[in-house]
């Protein structure tokens, strides 16, 4: 099982700090905030580095991290 962030993230960055694999990094799209428009991306997204381990899932108090179950 991986996690996903869903639209509770407050942008608050526990879980990338707690995360031991770098699988959380930034949203935001730095190309469309040098063209100056307000489309700015997920604050936060969960890259292909999870290990399912939940350690961000503990630290998440707007529980904004929810299971991926994938497909096999």
């Amino acid at each position: 099982m991986k996690y996903t962030i869903n639209n509770n993230c407050i942008a608050c960055g526990n879980c990338a700090v707690v995360c031991n694999h770098d699988a959380i990094e930034t949203g935001y799209n730095q190309s469309k905030m040098d063209m100056g428009t307000s489309e700015f991306g997920d604050p936060f997204i969960i890259n292909d580095k999870c290990i399912g381990c939940g350690e961000c899932v503990s630290v998440c108090w707007p529980e904004a991290i929810d299971p991926k179950f994938l497909i096999q």
